[in-house]
């Protein structure tokens, strides 16, 4: 009986152990599959932005799509802070937050000067919203391999 007890005992810890890693690895699933809709949209807005940026140059409508989209970003951005990342991707997560950072200024940046009608070229040629979008990518592909 104690043998049996044992075993039912065993068993149960062997399942409850598996559930454990279970709910680990669905995290880290859940977080990559954020991570990958946040790059995703990140990548696009990267993608867009230099043609709006010279479009509402030269057009006061494209001046208020391009604000809106900078204020969208901003709100993506503020999103992606607040996920929480597991354990294994923390350190990963944290890059990205810095790299987010950096891009929230860029923005305000040019939401200011949107604001200020300044919005001209050297903005444009100084404050490359690209790059810590592909610094955000490149962190992204570590944590992809987490998901592996």
């Amino acid at each position: 009986m104690k043998l049996k007890l044992l075993g039912v005992a065993s068993a149960l810890m062997l399942l409850l152990g598996g559930c454990s890693l279970l709910d680990e690895a669905n995290d880290i699933l859940s977080y990559v599959n954020g991570v990958s809709n946040y790059v995703d949209k990140a990548t696009t807005f990267a993608q867009e932005a230099p043609q709006k940026v010279q479009q509402a140059l030269q057009d006061e409508q494209a001046v208020e799509d391009l604000k809106t989209e900078l204020e969208n970003m901003k709100r993506e951005i503020q999103a992606f802070d607040k996920l929480e990342a597991p354990g294994i991707a923390s350190d990963l997560h944290t890059q990205i937050e810095e790299k987010n950072a950096q891009l929230l200024d860029k923005i305000n940046l040019y939401l200011q000067n949107i604001e200020n009608g300044t919005l001209g070229e050297e903005v444009l040629k100084n404050e490359d919203l690209a790059q810590p979008i592909q610094d955000i990518m490149s962190i992204y592909e570590q944590i992809k391999e987490l998901g592996r």
